[in-house]
């Protein structure tokens, strides 16, 4: 009975200091860009992860370059209409009929469909992600860079 009753006076205390605006409390916010971690324990992984993990992330980076997929027509029904979900599995593997050997991106994502009422709803789908430089190498297709996270940001009429 008293550990309930003392908890309560303590936050009451706590509460009542704070809403007075007391200028005793040892926190107050300050910029993030002006925070620097010099502890034993965050230090030296903030340091492996700066010369170690940065720098292998951008040596693939300089090796691969930046690659923008696409989905195109060939490949993929409805490529408008594709909805990719935040919890998508994305497989990447290399397609060796495709220009010689690119990779490409397989997923399983969501179809969206309108119904009769105007609300959008989604099917299962695949989606299959070739880069952009390999594009409109098999004929002319439509083709898709953007993907819409939910059916209802899909468009409409395309």
């Amino acid at each position: 009975m008293k550990k309930p009753i003392i908890a309560i006076l303590c936050s009451a205390v706590a509460a009542a200091s704070l809403a007075a605006g007391n200028k005793d409390y040892p926190v107050a916010p300050v910029p993030f860009t002006s925070m620097h971690v010099q502890d034993e324990f965050w230090f030296p992984r903030m340091e492996t992860n700066r010369r170690v993990t940065m720098k292998a992330d951008f040596k693939k980076c300089e090796e691969t370059g930046p690659i923008v997929y696409c989905l195109e027509g060939v490949d993929n029904e409805q490529v408008f209409n594709l909805v990719l979900p935040d919890d998508a599995k994305l497989v990447a593997n290399c397609r060796d009929d495709l220009l010689g050997g690119v990779t490409v991106i397989r997923g399983d994502v969501r179809l969206a469909v309108k119904e009769d009422g105007g609300k959008a709803i989604t099917e299962p789908a695949r989606m299959l992600a070739i880069p952009h430089y390999a594009l409109c190498n098999r004929g002319p297709a439509e083709i898709n860079v953007w993907l819409a996270r939910t059916a209802e940001k899909a468009p409409d009429d395309k």
